[in-house]
Parts: C-alpha cells; structure tokens; sequence
C-alpha cells in the first residue's frame, strides 16, 4: 500500500505534445539524420567528437548549393534527435567534394542519431567549435588542415615546424605535414620535426594525460632489425636524458619510456606499419597507488601490457613535438620519414574505450550510417474551436490554422504531417463537435483536447439513435489522442472506406464501433489514447452486424488513463476489444452490456475481450453484462504473454460465469480480483474448454468463488471475500483487513511496459505496480487498487 502524488494535467499533456521550444530548427530548410552504425556494442561515451563526412555522395539529396554559405558552411548545424544544438568544428570545407566535421556527441553508443541541419541565410544560433574539444578534455587539437597551423581548441596556439616538415594535401583527412627530406637533417643542418607550445602549463608536471596522432611512414622510414636506430614519434623531452616522456620505434619495437628513460612499455613484435599505411597511434600515463602508468595503443587496439614508468613523467616543459625530439637528435636517430596527421592532447587517462572509437570514427567507412537530405517542415499546430471566442494558449504554440470544423481540422493535420511537418498536433478547445464524416487520424498526428475529457467530445451526427455506418474516431500508425470524450452513434451499418461488410472477423470494418486503434511495431512512435472516455454507444442493430468492441485495440496500440462505460455491443466485447500485442492499462470499463446479435447468441465478454497476446494491467472491469458469458471479460488468448495483471474485475453479470470466461488454453491472471460477479449462484470464472485449462496460469489471485478443477495451475490463489469498501455504491477499494492488501507479487510478470517514472489516481483508481522505482510499504495490493492511497477526486496525469 501507499500514497499517491498528484500532478497537474494541462502541464503534463504539452510536455508531451507541444513542440519543442529547447531549439529553434524551423530556419533550417534542409536535414539528414546521421546514425552512429559502428561503435562498439556496450560503449557509451560521452562528449565524443565524431568525424562527419559531408557530400552528395554520402548523402542522398545532398548538394553545397542548398547551403545559404556554401563557400565555408557557415550555416551548417548539428542537433540531437531532440533538437538541442550541438556544438561542431569544421576541418576541412571542400565544396567540390568531401568536406571534414568533427561534431561533439553528447553521448556515443550504438544507434545514437544526429541531425545535420542546413539553409539558413541568418543563424541565430552560434556554434563554439572549441567546444567539440574541451567537453572531451582535449587541451589541444591539430587537424593539419591545408593551410591550417592553430590549435582546434581555440586557444591560439601556433605550430613550429623544423627541418623537412612541410604541409601538404595528400592526408588522411584535410591536410598533413610530410618530412620531404630523405636524410636526417635539412640543408640548414635542422633536424625535422613538427613542435606544440605548451599551453599555460597545463601538462607541466602532470603525469595524467593522452597523446594520439595518426603516422604513414614511406620509403625513407628505416623499417626492419636495424640495430640503435630510434625513430621517435611522440616526445616532451628536449634531450635524450630529459625528464619526461617519449614515444619511439627502437629496433622494430614500440616503446613508450618515462623520465630519464629508465623503464618503458611495449615489447617486441610492434612494427609501426607497413610502408605506406596510416596508423593511429596513442600514448596514456595514469597513475595508480603512487605510481605512472604508461600504455601504448595501436589502431585502437591495446599493446602488450600496460607497465610502470620508473620513477614516472615529470619535469617536462610540456612542449610536445611529433617526429623527433625537440630541437636534438644523437647519434643514430632518425627522424620520422613520411606523413603525420590529426595530433591530440587530452589532460585525461582516455579508457580503452574510448581510444577504440576514436580509431574507428576515422577508420570505418561505415562508422556513420547516412540518411537522404530532406527539406524540413516545421512542427505543426492546428486549433479547432466551437465558435470564435477560445483561443489558444501560448504554452502550445502559434496556430499555423484555425478551425471550427473537426472533420476540415482533423484532415488539415493530417495532411501536414504527411507533406513532411516534424510534428502535427491539432489542439481542441472545450466544445461538443459534431462530423457527419467519420475523423481519421494517421501517421502520428496528435489530438490533444484542453481541458478534462468531459470538456471536449467528439460524436457523428446529433441524433445519436439515428443509424450510422461510421466510427467516429479511427487513430493508425502511431500518435496520441488525449483529453477527449468519444459520444458513440447507432451503428448499424460497415463503413465503405474500411473495406464495407465482410464475413472474416478480422476485418478493420468490423472492429471498434466508435474507437479504433491500430499501431504496428514499425511505427516511428507508438499509437495511445490517453485520458479518453468513450461512452454512449449503440454498436449493431441485432441482425447479425456484429462489432468487435466499442473500443478496438489492436497490434501494438495502447490505451490508457481512460473510461469506456455505458456502451451497447454485439459480438465480442461491448466496451473494449483488444487483439495482437495491445496493452489496455490503467483503464476504467463498466456498465457495458453485449446482447443477443439475432438467434445467434453471439455476445461474449460485456466489458473487455482479449485475443492474441493482448493485456490489460492495471484495470477497473465492473458492472458490466453479458446476454451469455463472460460478463466482465472474454479471454481467447493465444499465447502466454496476454491476460490480466493488477485487475479487479466485479460486479458483472451474465448467465455464465459472469466474471471471466476462458475460451482458449493459454495466457495468465496475476495479482488479480476476480469476485462479487453474478448473484452468487455461479462461479466467477469459468471455461468453454473440454478439458483442463493447464496452458492459463493463475498466480496471487482472489477469487470470489471456487474456481473448480477445470484451471488446476493456480499459485498462491486463494477464494475470499476481498472486502470492497462499496461495492454496490460502485467503489471497488479494499477496506482494511482484505486478504488481498499485501498479498500480491512485487515483481508482475508483465511484459513490455517498461519503466514508469510516476503514476496516478485516475477516476479513484490509484495505480503503480509496475513501477520499479517505487517502495512499497509492504508488497503491492492484489487488484486495481492501492488501500488507502487516496482521497478525493483524483488527478489525471498522461502518460506515453
């Protein structure tokens, strides 16, 4: 048992729908989403810099001249896949061909996506390129762009060259620096290597740090057993016997030494690379208990073990140079011969992690997966009123169009979102809305009503006892209906547009007499009716058209927070029908009454019918009638994953078993009620089966009355009064002393539904057994209800 929190409903509903204000991206005419395809499964990284490749040919649709600045990209920008702007560096523009960026990730892992995001003639968001950098420690950054000899991470440092090293275009990335000379030494008598000032003396005396570069030796590269031949590739010493570090290839070995050279890492067999190759090369000291740790990495890739350092790295000036040392050279060293690229400093032990995926980003080809350019469409928000007198508030947006139709409201949102808008959400201000057409809503568009449910409803035509072949409200491929009343019609009749009468009953005409909800598992997001109730309707005149619910349930559809009551049906379910892998949760469903279809007899589960693998957690099933079985529900489950978790289901009736019927052998009832159906002259749960339904598992469940030998796997079930507070006044909470306070499992087995991060009191039905978060005093209740867990009325709070 516990107590609720109460949330605020209006609020909670536009964090849902209203578009995003944490970014404006609406200037930006063009996109393309970039997925990370070829990190490491598990990594998780963040601020990682990640090597954008921008082109036509990686980008379908693609081309410089939809940029307002296609000179230098001044206009492009990144976002994440909430819109939030990141920041980026660009390392090399080519309009004529591939362009370099570096874009900051604000955490790597596989799938993560990004947008990049172009045409805008006056950004009004500015990028911070140093950014990419220091979020991820790096004190500095050479990309060795053409051109370019500053630091990446703005602190305007400028880059010493010596001896043979000179810029050019035949690099890795932008640009490089190659030692153009074939002996040691320049005709000045210098010796080559490239020099990086120390900044501010950060890394003076810190022997925490990382150091990386990418290296192609050529011809003149002394490769092979040659003996005392050093080639030193990174190095802060000024002088062999200097404090500090180096490392170098010694007699084909990679060796990383601290100060005075006195212990090193690495081993035999580390050849740098074939002539020719780029290598990515990586030095990391850390220390430990005291003592500096020295590791070398190779193409991303850990070498030999990880050693101490002697007496560790110190007392260096902390000016680093690639490809010798410092401004000396002794007696058999040799420069490096050949091309150096993209050279880091970061004042932190980078995991091996992380030295892997800077590797890769440069590395794989495929480390990006691209997305076509696309011309972006800004969110959409529509506003239907009844009259001229509402208008809509500020926290939603600015009205791209005003309605007082909803058959022309709920078209024109649809028709944005289809023409590519971001979002398109139609807001509904307090009225009753009449539609002579059916509403359609498809490709996840939202219909958010602004204010309770009882203030907005949506109905056919005004005589509701008039005959109507329509739904009023089919909701498909992914989106949120919130805040709304359904008032049903007389149904009697199969709407043309779902394929007219046919005799398969899993036909779409025949499913959802006012409501139907289809989503399927390819849907960008998830189709759910949130806070909705669906009342009033008169689904088939009795001569055969049967519909499968007033509400319809299907495929991967959610409907929760919601009420269907007082609804008439034929055929299967008169209040809900659910099929596939639907979740109905925290639901209220009464008063509901399924009748004789004709002589057929046909009218099965008054409140609720399950099929498939369908759920209902969490759920209110009361008072509700059948003219045969199954008065609360209609279980016809085909695999274990469906049934009932946290459900009370009392107060229904029928000729049999007036609480639940079981017609097919599979499926589970946990932490469920099952009492108080009928009169007492019946069991409350029975079956249509011939034999004993093993296949249907029963764990901490109360039963009203004894559920016989035909559902022998019961666990932890017991038969008891649950002691509702109120029954016959309709409060189904249990009063203190009820068997079933405490007595449920804490961990349901309920498949699918994640984790919440709240939960509520909806029309005095508290709910939050499936939140793994919460504490419990003591186990949860069996049932819908938490004892004592509320009072009063009850605030509603959307989920999706």
């Amino acid at each position: 048992m516990k107590r609720t929190a109460r949330l605020p409903l209006l609020a909670a509903v536009l964090a849902l729908a209203a578009p995003d204000a944490r970014a404006d991206v609406s200037d930006y005419r063009h996109c393309a989403t970039l997925t990370v395809a070829g990190a490491a499964d598990g990594v998780s990284l963040a601020h990682f810099p990640v090597l954008v490749r921008l082109s036509p040919e990686r980008i379908g649709g693609f081309d410089y001249a939809q940029l307002a600045s296609p000179q230098d990209g001044a206009d492009l920008r990144f976002t994440d896949a909430d819109g939030n702007f990141l920041a980026h560096d660009i390392d090399t523009w080519n309009p004529q061909g591939e362009s370099l960026v570096w874009v900051g990730v604000p955490t790597l892992e596989p799938g993560a996506t990004i947008v990049a995001r172009w045409g805008n003639a006056s950004p009004a968001e500015a990028n911070d390129p140093a950014t990419v950098w220091s979020d991820a420690g790096y004190v500095q950054v050479w990309h060795f762009s053409t051109g370019v000899a500053t630091d990446a991470t703005g602190r305007g440092l400028a880059l010493k060259t010596s001896g043979g090293f000179v810029a050019a275009t035949d690099a890795l990335l932008g640009g490089c620096y190659t030692n153009s000379i074939a002996g040691n030494k320049a005709e000045d008598g210098s010796w080559s290597y490239l020099e990086f000032p120390n900044h501010d003396a950060l890394l003076d005396d810190v022997a925490v740090r990382t150091v990386t570069g990418w290296f192609r030796p050529d011809e003149n590269f002394p490769y092979g057993g040659t003996d005392n031949i050093w080639v030193v590739l990174f190095s802060n010493k000024n002088a062999n016997g200097d404090n500090g570090f180096n490392l170098l290839f010694y007699n084909s070995n990679l060796r990383l030494y601290g100060n005075n050279q006195s212990s090193s890492a690495g081993g035999w067999g580390g050849n740098i690379a074939s002539l020719g190759s780029w290598m990515h090369l990586g030095a990391r000291f850390r220390t430990s208990e005291g003592d500096v740790l020295g590791r070398i990495f190779r193409n991303g890739d850990t070498f030999k073990e990880e050693a101490t350092l002697g007496d560790g790295v110190s007392g260096s000036s902390g000016v680093v140079s690639m490809g010798n040392y410092g401004g000396y050279h002794t007696y058999g060293n040799q420069p490096f011969h050949g091309d150096m690229d993209e050279f880091r400093v970061n004042k932190t032990a980078l995991s091996d992690e992380w030295m892997k995926e800077e590797y890769a980003t440069v590395a794989t080809d495929g480390y990006l997966s691209y997305g076509d350019a696309a011309v972006y469409v800004p969110p959409y928000v529509a506003f239907l009123r009844s009259g001229d007198s509402a208008s809509l508030p500020a926290e939603c947006g600015t009205p791209d169009a005003i309605f007082t139709d909803a058959a022309s409201a709920v078209a024109a949102t649809v028709a944005a979102k289809e023409a590519g808008a971001e979002t398109a959400t139609l807001y509904v201000a307090p009225g009753t809305y009449l539609s002579a057409t059916p509403l359609r809503a498809t490709n996840d568009v939202s219909i958010i009503g602004l204010g309770e449910p009882s203030d907005v409803t949506f109905a056919g035509p005004a005589d509701a006892s008039k005959e109507w072949n329509y739904r009023v409200m089919t909701f498909t491929g992914g989106g949120l209906l919130a805040n709304v009343t359904l008032r049903g019609n007389l149904r009697t009749g199969f709407d043309p547009d779902d394929g007219g009468k046919t005799g398969s009953w899993n036909a779409p005409c025949r499913h959802g007499g006012t409501l139907y909800l289809s989503g399927d598992a390819s849907d960008a997001v998830a189709t759910v009716a949130s806070n909705v109730v669906v009342r009033e309707a008169n689904n088939g005149k009795w001569n055969y058209n049967e519909f499968l619910g007033t509400v319809a349930v299907m495929g991967t559809a959610t409907l929760t927070d919601s009420v269907v009551e007082d609804n008439q049906g034929t055929g299967w379910g008169a209040g809900v029908y659910a099929n596939g892998n639907a979740l109905v949760r925290r639901c209220v469903i009464r008063r509901n009454h399924v009748k004789y279809p004709g002589a057929s007899k046909r009218c099965y589960g008054g409140g609720a019918a399950l099929f498939g693998s369908a759920m209902m957690v969490d759920c209110l099933v009361s008072d509700n009638e059948s003219d045969t079985e199954g008065g609360g529900v209609w279980l016809e489950l085909s695999g274990s994953a469906g049934g009932l978790c946290h459900c009370t289901v009392a107060g229904n009736a029928a000729t049999n078993a007036p609480g639940i019927v079981v017609n097919k052998n599979a499926g589970k009832i946990v932490n469920t009620i099952v009492a108080g159906n009928g009169d007492g002259s019946l069991a409350d749960i029975g079956t249509t089966l011939s034999s004993a339904a093993t296949g249907l598992s029963f764990v901490n469940t109360c039963f009203g009355t004894e559920p016989g030998d035909s559902f022998p796997t019961l666990a932890r079930c017991f038969v008891a009064d649950p002691l509702f507070r109120d029954a016959a006044g309709g409060d189904n909470s249990l009063r203190m002393g009820s068997r079933c306070i405490d007595a449920a499992s804490a961990a349901s087995p309920v498949a699918g539904l994640g984790a919440t991060t709240t939960w509520i009191a909806l029309n005095g039905v508290p709910h939050c057994h499936d939140d793994p978060t919460d504490t419990f005093a003591g186990l949860p209740d069996i049932g819908c209800y938490e004892s004592l867990a509320w009072s009063g009325r009850p605030t509603v709070v959307v989920f999706r």
